[in-house]
């Protein structure tokens, strides 16, 4: 994205060049699994994961045990160990608590 003199200077000999006049071209998409469907269903029916501590991760399961019916599995998604300021996998001790 940038002007056409910025855009120029990435044009080699082996480049096609479209001149759309103002439209938009996409490359093809193709989600041969869908992650989306499954994605969206997560996000209804799971804790979101994806968060920067252990306690907003324990907190975001807590809300989530209290919206399932007692008896029922609480599952979570999108979690990954390298993406919390502790760094490290969730244990026991992080998952035991008293409702």
């Amino acid at each position: 994205m940038g002007s056409d003199s910025e855009i120029e200077n990435y044009v080699g000999p082996e480049t096609e060049v479209l001149v759309l006049k103002g439209k938009t071209v996409l490359p093809g998409f193709i989600d041969a699994h869908i992650h989306v469907l499954n994605s969206g269903i997560r996000h209804v029916t799971a804790a979101d994961c994806d968060l920067a501590s252990i306690s907003a991760i324990q907190e975001s399961l807590k809300d989530q045990a209290d919206r399932t019916p007692k008896g029922e599995w609480v599952q979570g998604f999108k979690f990954d160990d390298t993406k919390t300021v502790e760094g490290r996998f969730l244990n026991r001790i992080d998952l035991d608590w008293e409702s």
